[in-house]
């Protein structure tokens, strides 16, 4: 399964291009892990399981969903952003990074630690919803 995302460029003169996201049955079943709220500039990321969308090379993607919870009881992972920011379309992690991607395709990052005993890890996600 292929999922694409459009990435716009920001300099006058160049054209569309769609990236293709690769899934992988294994990595379709893993997803990011926050244990507390994140901020990375003008966005936040709250705390919870955010569900796979594919990967590109090293970078994986992920969607953030509005406030709702998993079956499980499990609080689903999602984004705010400041006023003036762009709106934003996933959340990549990229090696010791943890970013938010736009619907411009600018991404803004912020360096993490990735681990069972850090603030994110990458963990099955619990794909059981209401």
């Amino acid at each position: 399964m292929k999922k694409s995302l459009l990435i716009l460029p920001l300099i006058a003169g160049g054209g569309c291009t769609s990236v293709p996201l690769e899934s992988t049955d294994s990595q379709i079943e893993t997803g990011l892990y926050l244990r507390e709220a994140v901020k990375v500039r003008l966005y936040t990321l709250s705390p919870g399981h955010y569900a796979p969308i594919g990967s590109r090379g090293s970078n994986y993607y992920f969607e953030s969903s509005p406030k709702t919870k998993l079956s499980s009881g499990l609080a689903r992972g999602f984004v705010t952003k400041a006023i003036l920011a762009d709106p934003h379309r996933a959340v990549m992690v990229k090696p010791g990074k943890l970013c938010v991607v736009t619907v411009f395709n600018v991404y803004v990052c912020k360096d993490v630690e990735f681990g069972t005993d850090k603030l994110a890890e990458l963990k099955p996600f619990p794909n059981e919803e209401d």
